[in-house]
């Protein structure tokens, strides 16, 4: 998911660019053109905000669930630890019964602490796979519901963010159809009475020095 957002981030930050350029180019322009180039910059300033909100989505209805499996993990993880410490420990007491039917059976009291030790080491085993087996089973099943949830919730927010991209550019491409450059032709015509003239030179020659 951290992937997935700094890609976003990275198409934002093309989008800024593009955005800051042609924004410094319809600074050198005039008249109609201008309008049509500082128009433009506005819908990429639209698509950027755009892009912003469903950075923002993504990162508190997607990536935060998931930064919380760290510490599930971290926590399942020790389940499993604790059932094999008790595993060794439940081994150690078999040994040590066997140890003491081998060498002092005859030995009542003490066979029978190393049998109650060894029930008390078999009953923590059960207790702890029991225990294991329940928060496995419970995080297998909140981690699928929280990966549909997750993935649901990553293509809604796509969806919303295309249908609002989808809007900026179909309202700016009407606007875009409806520009007419007859401004900026009779700009023009009216430049061609500062360009100086002579016999030899017709008003629409390249001035070049002879």
């Amino acid at each position: 998911m951290e992937g997935y957002i700094r890609n976003l981030e990275r198409i934002k930050k093309k989008t800024v660019k593009k955005r800051m350029y042609l924004a410094q180019y319809a600074e050198k322009e005039d008249s109609t053109f201008q309008t049509m180039l500082i128009d433009f910059s506005e819908m990429l300033l639209e698509k950027e905000i755009a892009q912003e909100d469903l950075i923002n989505r993504v990162e508190e209805m997607c990536h935060k669930p998931l930064k919380m499996y760290g510490t599930l993990c971290k926590n399942l993880y020790e389940e499993v630890r604790n059932r094999d410490l008790a595993v060794a420990k439940e081994q150690n007491k078999q040994q040590e019964l066997d140890r003491v039917i081998m060498k002092d059976a005859g030995n009542a009291p003490r066979r029978n602490q190393s049998q109650m030790e060894l029930a008390g080491a078999t009953h923590a085993v059960t207790h702890a796979t029991d225990r294991l087996i329940e928060n496995a089973e419970q995080f297998e099943k909140t981690k699928r519901d929280d990966i549909k949830k997750i993935l649901s919730e990553l293509l809604w927010s796509e969806i919303k963010y295309h249908a609002r991209v989808l809007e900026i550019l179909s309202e700016h491409h009407q606007l875009l159809g409806e520009v007419e450059f007859t401004d900026d032709i009779k700009l023009v015509e009216k430049m061609k009475a500062f360009v100086p003239t002579s016999p030899l030179r017709s008003p629409l020659s390249p001035l070049t020095p002879f």
